[in-house]
């Protein structure tokens, strides 16, 4: 599946027979506009999303909600208002 945030896309899929790695030392981050919109459209889109943190105000500021990918690797979507 893709998924379209301003002009990055996300490719979430199973690889099958593929040997991935055990150890999940990998995050990504994507700044988005509205991080309540991107976690209402992906709940909706995913049912049975990894959500690990809903969207909160961080202790350092930042506004994000935090998710599994297939891979069990942490997904982060934060709030950042003067993008392009």
């Amino acid at each position: 599946m893709h998924y379209g945030f301003d002009s990055a896309q996300l490719a979430v899929y199973n690889p099958g027979q593929v040997n991935v790695v055990k150890d999940k030392n990998m995050s990504l981050m994507f700044y988005v506009h509205d991080v309540l919109a991107e976690y209402d459209r992906l709940i909706q889109a995913i049912p049975g999303i990894g959500i690990t943190s809903p969207p909160e105000r961080r202790p350092w500021g930042a506004y994000s909600f935090w998710f599994l990918d297939p891979d069990g690797n942490t997904v982060s979507f934060i709030e950042k208002k003067d993008l392009q």
